[in-house]
């Protein structure tokens, strides 16, 4: 019984490891796209990763290809996906997809004529306890040709023989068609917002718009949906390009992460080119200084002002040359601006505190709007946690450690099985032999008595051969003794037949 335990405990170990390990190998990724395009036209490359029987949590890959050749211009696909780099390499990552597989698919557009070749060069396959369970490579070749030119000769002609110098050539285009805007490729996919009461599209991609200094685009999840968006990372601000129905008046807004925009503008004040935010973040004012507007540069500012004090005001804003994010105070009169001394508004809000004067708080609201939502707290539960709470979850991993348990029974019951049919056919296999040696043994046994009564008939025939000629032997050796023996005898006959 012990050692049927021992045997039950081992092979339940081996399977666990090997359950565990089986998904490493499993994983996969491959690229898919059409072999041949055409210049000009906007293709799609499908990047397709496989956890096998694994849950994947996230996904980050690398993907490189010729900037020369083809350009990148959008993502979309499963999860949560985030596209960073530029030139000719893009990161992906991605998040909380709760698949076995998932696909991302990449949209680039053909610039020149050759060969190329979109390759995944890195890839890391995390399941939900952040281990890798694959790091796949893929590659895929695209040629790519000249576009396609219309046939000179169109059917449609009238005969070139009998031309009607008044009929209108219907080759040309209708005069009409020039006079209408065209309405970009961004704009057919936008989505349309409103912002202050007045509906504006929010592009899906920024590969025609040219970006602010120190921002980089970045994809993003808005409203469930994914969003190229432009970043400046070191001071965690967020822009969107937005147009109207046609396309025209363009402009960044920035976005501060709760559904809400407001106008992206840029400033120049003393050689320096200043980003208004209307938000002051963490920081604290004094006593007194609430929202107001002021005109500069003939754009609306959010300043916060003391009407006591009207000839300064505090801008909370981005330094786009020293990429400093702060408070600046701004002289009304002489238009000019430089950082808040922080020791002396520290002094003052000490002050304040130890008069009991209470610190007015700063709306991030430039409007009376409604209070903004607040920020969602950070779910802080780790991997663990967070699967115990999902029930989805754990009614998978039970049904695979049932499966586990079900597959474990029914191999050891098979082992079992076995092991009692192979000691049956060993023992069954041992008893033949015996038999067998035992027959061999018997057989051998009469062979050789047989041998040995052969052996006695042929002496015995061999004696009694040899015997007749002894007597006749000497029978003769007898005869030859009486005539020598009596003389007489023998010269008897002689004697008669004389006579």
């Amino acid at each position: 019984m012990k050692k049927h335990l021992r045997t039950l405990l081992i092979l339940s170990l081996l399977f666990m490891m090997t359950f565990s390990i089986m998904p490493v190998f499993a994983a996969s990724a491959s690229v898919k796209a059409s072999s041949s395009v055409q210049i000009g036209t906007t293709f799609t490359v499908t990047l397709s990763f496989s956890g096998g029987d694994i849950y994947i949590a996230g996904v980050t890959a690398s993907v490189s290809f010729d900037s020369d050749k083809i350009k990148y211009v959008s993502c979309s696909g499963d999860g949560e996906a985030n596209i960073s780099g530029n030139g000719g390499s893009i990161v992906l990552e991605t998040t909380s997809t709760s698949k076995k597989s998932l696909s991302i698919k990449l949209k680039f557009k053909a610039l020149a004529e050759g060969e190329t070749k979109i390759s995944l060069t890195k890839s890391d396959i995390a399941d939900w306890d952040g281990k890798t369970i694959g790091t796949p490579t893929s590659s895929k070749k695209i040629t790519i040709t000249k576009k396609e030119e219309k046939p000179e000769t169109d059917p449609v002609k009238p005969d070139p023989v009998k031309p009607d110098p008044v009929k209108p050539d219907p080759v040309k285009p209708d005069p009409i068609t020039p006079s209408e805007p065209v309405v970009p490729e961004e704009v057919k996919t936008a989505i349309p917002i409103d912002i202050y009461g007045e509906k504006q599209y929010l592009w899906r991609t920024l590969t025609n718009v040219k970006l602010p200094e120190n921002f980089t685009t970045k994809t993003i999840v808005y409203d469930g949906e994914q969003i190229q968006a432009a970043v400046n990372e070191a001071n965690d601000l967020t822009i969107m390009y937005f147009t109207d129905d046609k396309g025209t008046n363009g402009s960044f807004y920035i976005y501060n992460g709760y559904n809400q925009f407001y106008k992206f503008k840029e400033i120049e004040i003393g050689g320096n080119h200043y980003i208004p935010l209307n938000s002051v973040g963490d920081e604290e004012l004094p006593k007194g200084y609430n929202q107001s507007m002021i005109e500069l540069n003939g754009e609306s500012i959010l300043v916060w002002s003391n009407t006591d004090k009207p000839d300064f005001s505090y801008i909370y804003a981005l330094n786009r040359e020293t990429n400093y994010k702060g408070l600046y105070v701004f002289e009304n009169n002489e238009k000019t601006i430089q950082r808040a001394d922080r020791k002396a508004l520290e002094l003052i809000l000490e002050s304040e505190k130890e008069e009991n004067e209470t610190i007015i708080p700063i709306d991030d609201n430039p409007t009376p709007e409604p209070e903004p939502q607040k920020e969602p707290e950070k779910d802080t539960r780790n991997v663990f946690e967070r699967i115990l709470d999902d029930n989805q979850i754990m009614v998978v991993l039970l049904s695979i450690l049932g499966a586990a348990l079900v597959i474990i029974a029914i191999m050891t019951g098979v082992i079992i099985v076995n092991k009692k049919k192979r000691k049956a056919r060993i023992i069954a296999r041992k008893r033949i032999m015996s038999e067998a040696q035992k027959e061999a043994d018997d057989f051998n046994k009469r062979a050789e008595k047989t041998l040995d009564e052969i052996k006695e008939n042929d002496q015995v025939s061999n004696e009694e051969t040899a015997e007749p000629e002894e007597t006749h032997e000497e029978t003769e050796a007898v005869e030859t003794s009486d005539i020598e023996e009596n003389p007489e005898v023998k010269e008897t006959p002689e004697e008669d037949t004389e006579e």
